[in-house]
């Protein structure tokens, strides 16, 4: 009997297409580790240990309160302007996530005029939200999804820029296709 290696590997030279906002999706997936296995956990283990303290002291058991409570307090002051931030990063994403969808659903009757769409290409530290491969040339569409603002909602391209509420967006969605549609080249 001959010995076999009990080693396999996939038969699929290539992976399943990416979804749309796939890249969004994972990051803020990342962010959730991060703040589980950082300052969100500690505050999170020091907030439970604290009272568990002050019962030992309501219950006359030797305990030591007012060192978890203190760094109960520590934890949470130092972990609340991360969090805040890593929050609102994290919404961000999701609008961005939820933006892609809708883009793909609206680009995926394209495909029906003889035109492939793809979406989330991975690339060099970024990717390409929606590539569209058609007899009439190769696209990159690049997604902004922002939050509506409440005074003037308007969205204007000149030529040159883009203006949304009279404010220009950062980064600047022009220069961020251009330099998609380079890298795709």
């Amino acid at each position: 009997m001959s010995a076999r290696s009990t080693e396999t590997r996939s038969p699929l030279k290539l992976g399943p297409l990416r979804a749309p906002g796939q890249w969004l999706d994972e990051r803020r997936g990342q962010l959730l580790d991060q703040w589980s296995e950082g300052y969100g956990l500690a505050a999170a283990c020091l907030a439970f240990f604290a009272p568990m303290e002050w019962v030992g002291i309501w219950t006359n058991g030797p305990q030591m309160p007012w060192l978890f409570t203190a760094a109960a307090v520590a934890a949470i002051v130092l972990a609340a302007p991360r969090l805040r931030r890593i929050g609102e990063y994290r919404r961000r994403l999701k609008l961005g996530s939820e933006g892609e969808k809708v883009v793909a659903e609206r680009l995926e009757p394209l495909r029906a005029l003889g035109a492939e769409v793809i979406h989330d290409v991975p690339a060099d530290h970024f990717n390409l939200d929606h590539v569209v491969i058609s007899p009439h040339g190769i696209f990159v569409i690049e997604i902004k999804t922002l939050s509506k603002p409440r005074d003037n909602p308007m969205v204007v391209y000149d030529g040159a820029q883009v203006v949304i509420g009279g404010m220009h967006p950062s980064p600047d969605p022009i220069a961020q296709a251009k330099r998609s549609a380079q890298w795709l080249h």
